[in-house]
């Protein structure tokens, strides 16, 4: 009877070491799911953040242009960004334009410049 005993005991065990290392096994899996998001939102956001100076398609002028990096960053996890302008230069005379210098953002048809602090459009202006 004791040797049944410790028979069954091994056994479970057994089942009980096998069940945890699947579970760590998952585990580390979804770990490295979860990474590779992050590393891919946070890609999208260092992308979008820096402002951009365009042409702007409506007016010709030369516009320096917000992308609002967070949207773009979590818009991309599953699909292309959804580019959004939170700022602009041109704004808020140009407040209600089509937005057609998103189309050129995304085409990759934009320049990078470094503009000062008190130059840059504010984040706030809608």
């Amino acid at each position: 009877m004791l040797a049944a005993l410790s028979t069954a005991f091994r056994n479970a065990l057994i089942m009980i070491g096998a069940a945890y290392l699947i579970a760590v096994i998952a585990i580390a899996f979804v770990v490295c799911i979860a990474i590779f998001f992050v590393c891919r939102a946070l890609l999208q956001y260092l992308t979008f953040r820096p402002v951009r100076a365009v042409c702007c398609p409506e007016t010709k002028l030369k516009a320096i242009v917000q992308i609002d990096s967070l949207r773009a960053s979590f818009t991309s996890l599953f699909n292309d960004p959804v580019l959004h302008v939170s700022a602009c230069s041109l704004w808020p005379e140009r407040l209600n334009c089509g937005r057609g210098c998103l189309q050129a953002l995304a085409a990759g048809q934009q320049v990078r410049i470094r503009v000062p602090i008190a130059n840059r459009p504010s984040p706030n202006t809608r």
